[in-house]
């Protein structure tokens, strides 16, 4: 293909004549709705405002009206335990009969053929469904392999019952080969999506009906949470439609998030079980034996255990009440987001490199087989990968940060669907057990193994996404990830500058630790030469803050103020004074005696994933001054400093650079994310400022301690990220090895000052510093004592000295 050749594209997509690159038709968007979608979301969807929202198979968006209706209900009424028969009770019984019959009428189904069971979500409906369901020997359970983890999950009960049976199989196979089960006396169940949350594939209600047809005793599960969030799931034709299905309300409406639905069909009443019981489904029970009689009047006063979420049921009424309002009807969003599916899948398949190689690589039967306009085979979900333009994967993990912070709303990973997500990746099961091997669990953010994905991106559209939201995603898309000149900007600016001398001026311009982890640093006195040791400076990242309830340590990625929290040390004192705004000092002795020391427990704790052992101090006095600080319960810890099995190591990818690389000893380091040492260079974090002033829309200012470091570099002959050539160094009288560049996160867009959180600089670093699908900037170090002086110290203006290059 030609350097600019166009892919084939939709009616949705010109080329701009002066970049040559796709974009939108200038063309509306159908009106289905009373007004504009752009109203509604001006009026309705305030919290919208900036925002390109691009997640609602995660969940859609609550309106503002129905949580200000459902304020004001909650504030003119009083909402009593259905179960009392108190004034207040006696409404709350009410709202909950109108909104299960308002339910029911949504599915376009009767109060004679289906009853609704009330659950917390879908997943806990589907667990209900195995949990009822009448298993015997010889029952066998079988999904789609595109079905959702909790529909997988039915396995593990089915499982642990002697003489059945659980397997996987294919829409494919169920058309064409007349899917049978071996035994068909024993009931049986059959659970597929209406809809695959990760392609959007949809599945007809005939495919339940097609195993049915072949195997009379099997009953059928639609899993419905992924369709119902923008389409009506009509289940008027009973006589076909399905045993049970499962949804969750937010899916639906944005809100209420702790309501779910399960739909039974009543003929299926008679050979349901029930064995767990709780209040309100009892009729009759003697507490000193095992006697006990259910309620044998409607499915949902025998399975729903205990008191409804009634508060969120009645929530719910609002939230279909605005919906009615805003939408009119679910016909209406299916037609809306049809079109902008469609739009955007026209465009993001147009997007290609300078070389013709397109941007995106999709993972939707439909798209491959023309039919992603096609309302009843494809739902408004986009599955994809990107592409560099050499061939090689963008981690979507990656993408995902990135977009995070240009406020786009997006979602990666393999979505809680193992069966498409391994199948379009081609992972087989040695793969991901493999892949688990070497540390990568579901959540995490290793996005690519080998240098392939583990899991990919989507996007998905809801009632009131627009036009805007497609149109400001590709132009995300092109700034961040096309490439339209080879090396146009290259990811690593490499100099000219081959050594550093004495005379150059290099020398350490700043000195700083961090003695509780992700806290704001202390500034080591220029007049102070500051203790080397193996795990890097004196009292660096020797202590932490942990959750009083999990244990985890906390971050300020998602505690900001913790940069607020302020230590000063003073060795000749043996403390550690701690300052936060409107707090009284707090003092901390730096070496406690032993019997202090055995005072304080050592209890687990984790950090960045790893297990450890930590000192978790017990004075009330000093958590409760943490505590109050951030607002939440936390403790104060210190990582043991002997016990060799709380020790924590150099992450492998930097062990392997280190002098005892290729040793059976590895490197020991504190509560350091990687490594002991982090050099940073003011050059390069002035070239990050120059970048921000060329590239942002913004003019933010980035000073260089955003990153963190323990020692920052300075230097007149200096040049920006010079660094990255260097292999090992000398600091006045000590050696160091520099293992590799440290992988940015999004905490170097906090301001360490201020507390306040942006986007940059991470993604103008993403603009030019990206490398693999990670973000760089600083070097990591360890220190090598064979080559260095004693003592071990290092002071704020000693010479930096390049003693070898990569």
């Amino acid at each position: 293909m030609s350097p600019h050749a166009k892919p084939t594209v939709e009616r949705f997509v010109d080329f701009d004549q002066k970049t040559d690159m796709p974009a939108l038709k200038k063309a509306e968007v159908p009106q289905f709705y009373p007004l504009p979608v752009e109203d509604i979301r001006a009026r309705y969807f305030t919290h919208l405002a900036d925002q390109v929202y691009l997640d609602h198979a995660g969940t859609t968006i609550y309106s503002t009206e129905q949580i200000r209706n459902f304020q004001l209900d909650l504030t003119t009424h009083l909402y009593g335990n259905p179960h009392s028969r108190s004034p207040s009770s006696a409404l709350s019984t009410r709202k909950i009969d109108a909104v299960r019959s308002r339910v029911l009428e949504h599915f376009n189904v009767t109060p004679g053929d289906y009853d609704l069971v009330f659950t917390a979500n879908a997943t806990a409906s589907i667990k209900l469904v195995a949990e009822i369901f009448p298993w015997q020997q010889g029952s066998h359970f079988v999904c789609l392999q595109e079905s959702h983890t909790s529909i997988l999950g039915i396995r593990g009960i089915v499982n642990g019952i002697e003489g059945t049976s659980a397997s996987m199989t294919s829409e494919q196979d169920i058309v064409q080969n007349n899917y049978r089960l071996c035994n068909h006396d024993a009931p049986s169940l059959f659970a597929y999506p209406a809809q695959c949350n990760f392609s959007g594939t949809r599945f007809p209600l005939a495919l339940g009906q097609d195993v049915k047809r072949q195997n009379p005793n099997v009953k059928v599960l639609l899993d419905a949470a992924s369709y119902c969030t923008s389409t009506l799931l009509d289940l008027s034709d009973t006589a076909n439609s399905p045993d049970f299905i499962t949804f969750s309300f937010y899916k639906m409406f944005g809100s209420p998030t702790g309501l779910g639905g399960l739909l039974i069909k009543k003929c299926n009443k008679s050979i349901l079980k029930k064995s767990y019981f709780g209040g309100g489904t009892i009729a009759a029970i003697v507490a000193s034996e095992p006697w006990q009689r259910f309620h044998a009047t409607e499915l949902h006063d025998i399975y729903e255990d205990g008191t409804v979420n009634f508060l969120d049921i009645i929530s719910l009424d609002h939230a279909m009440d605005t919906w009615s309002k805003l939408f009119l009807s679910f016909r209406n969003i299916s037609n809306h987001v049809n079109i902008l599916t469609t739009m955007a899948y026209d465009t993001l398949q147009a997007l290609a490199h300078y070389n013709g190689k397109p941007l995106c690589t999709f993972y939707n039967i439909s798209a491959s087989e023309r039919r992603l306009s096609d309302p009843t085979r494809q739902g408004p979900i986009l599955n994809f990968n990107l592409r560099r333009a050499n061939g090689s994967w963008i981690g979507g993990a990656e993408v995902e940060k990135i977009a995070s912070l240009t406020n786009i709303h997006i979602r990666s990973g393999g979505f809680c669907n193992p069966g498409s997500n391994q199948y379009w990746l081609h992972l087989t099961p040695d793969v991901v057990k493999d892949n688990y091997a070497a540390g990568h669990v579901c959540g995490d953010d290793v996005d690519l193994l080998n240098d392939v994905p583990t899991g990919s991106l989507r996007i998905s559209f809801g009632a009131m996404s627009s036009l805007q939201d497609i149109e400001k995603f590709v132009a995300f898309l092109r700034k961040y990830f096309i490439e339209t000149e080879p090396a146009s900007m290259p990811p690593i600016v490499h100099t000219e500058h081959t050594t550093t001398n004495d005379s150059s001026n290099a020398h350490i311009q700043d000195l700083i630790i961090y003695p509780i982890k992700s806290c704001h640093g202390y500034h080591i006195p220029a007049s102070t030469s500051w203790t080397v040791t193996p795990q890097g400076l004196l009292y660096d990242r020797e202590w932490m803050l942990v959750s009083a309830e999990t244990g985890l340590a906390l971050s300020q990625k998602r505690y900001t103020k913790m940069c607020a929290i302020r230590p000063e040390l003073s060795v000749s004192n043996n403390t550690m004074t701690v300052n936060a705004p409107g707090m009284p000092a707090l003092i901390i002795s730096l070496e406690p005696t032993q019997d202090e020391l055995s005072s304080i427990p050592i209890c687990e704790s984790r950090v960045c994933g790893e297990s450890i052992g930590v000192h978790r101090y017990n004075d009330s006095a000093i958590n409760n001054w943490f505590s109050e600080v951030l607002g939440v319960e936390v403790s104060l810890a210190r990582h043991p400093i002997s016990a060799s099995a709380h020790s924590r190591f150099l992450k492998p990818h930097l062990q392997a650079n280190s002098p005892s690389g290729d040793t059976k000893e590895p490197t020991s380091i504190s509560l350091s994310n990687e490594s002991p040492f982090l050099l940073v260079s003011a050059a390069s974090a002035d070239d990050v400022q120059t970048k921000i002033d060329e590239f942002s829309d913004t003019r933010e200012q980035v000073n260089v301690t955003s990153f963190r470091g323990n020692i920052v570099i300075g230097g007149q002959a200096l040049t920006a990220f010079e660094e990255d050539q260097w292999k090992r160094i000398s600091i006045g009288s000590q050696q160091f090895e520099l293992l590799g560049p440290c992988r940015r996160c999004h905490m170097v867009c906090i301001n360490q000052e201020t507390a306040e959180k942006t986007k940059e600089p991470f993604v103008t670093l993403a603009l030019y510093r990206r490398i693999q699908g990670q973000v760089l900037f600083g070097q990591h170090m360890v220190h090598v004592p064979s080559l260095s002086q004693f003592p071990y110290t290092l002071r704020i203006g000693d010479p930096v000295v390049v003693q070898n290059q990569r």
